[in-house]
């Protein structure tokens, strides 16, 4: 994942609303492995991130 992924994945994080957020959250730490690091994260903000979501 490149830098310009992953600022286009942080600017979508930051324009949900907080609810989404925790939501989000607390989705991936139920499914976590924390062997991935910042790359599962940054993966699973990737697949659930949409343009409906927020």
């Amino acid at each position: 994942m490149n830098e310009s992924e992953k600022e286009e994945l942080f600017d979508k994080w930051g324009s949900c609303d907080r609810e989404t957020r925790v939501r989000l959250a607390s989705e991936y730490l139920a499914v976590m492995d924390p062997g991935d690091g910042q790359l599962g994260w940054l993966r699973f903000l990737q697949a659930h991130l949409t343009c409906g979501m927020h």
